[in-house]
């Protein structure tokens, strides 16, 4: 696959994927993410502060609010005219470029999500990392009636993510068990 670029970034910026799935490829549901793992959260926290985050409309509707000390960018078909908070900014994906030329930040770029987003940015050439928790999630046979509400990637996500982003350094690399949920983290880089 070609790897691509939506816009011009500038040398200082690290752009990263930054995500937790299980190893099939399953992100969430409709209402977000389906395990709590407070290492996990830190993690996102400390990568992410001061930088810029970008989003999709359902991952900020999800959140429910911006993510304090960092930039919010959403992303988004119809954004509103305006905005009370300069942390957030509600753009078109065609905006992008010119949105983060007048940041003029130099700070790093995170792409948080969701399946759309991701899946948007996977070839893009700025991306140069991903920070990638697995986790060893399955779904309980009393909660089959949620499988229609997961949110997942087509089966062949996570090996393309491997296979484009060859360089693994572990994070946490042995599985740790948080509460009977199976985790660990890795960084992966071109």
């Amino acid at each position: 696959m070609v790897r691509w670029s939506l816009t011009n970034a500038r040398p200082s910026e690290v752009w990263s994927l930054i995500m937790a799935a299980t190893p099939e490829g399953i992100i969430g549901d409709d209402k977000g993410l389906l395990w709590n793992i407070p290492e996990d959260m830190k993690h996102f926290r400390e990568r992410t502060t001061g930088q810029i985050v970008i989003m999709g409309r359902k991952t900020y509707e999800t959140i429910g609010r911006p993510l304090p000390n960092r930039i919010n960018i959403v992303l988004t078909k119809t954004p509103p005219s305006t905005s009370t908070n300069p942390n957030l900014l509600f753009i078109r994906l065609a905006d992008l470029d010119t949105v983060l030329l007048a940041l003029g930040s130099g700070k790093d770029v995170y792409i948080i999500g969701g399946k759309e987003i991701y899946e948007l940015f996977l070839h893009d050439e700025r991306i140069t990392r991903v920070y990638l928790t697995t986790v060893y999630w399955c779904l309980e046979p009393e909660d089959e009636r949620k499988k229609d509400k997961l949110v997942s990637f087509s089966p062949e996500f996570i090996p393309e993510l491997h296979k484009i982003f060859g360089r693994e350094t572990w994070i946490q690399p042995e599985t740790i068990n948080y509460n009977g949920t199976k985790y660990n983290i890795k960084m992966l880089e071109l």
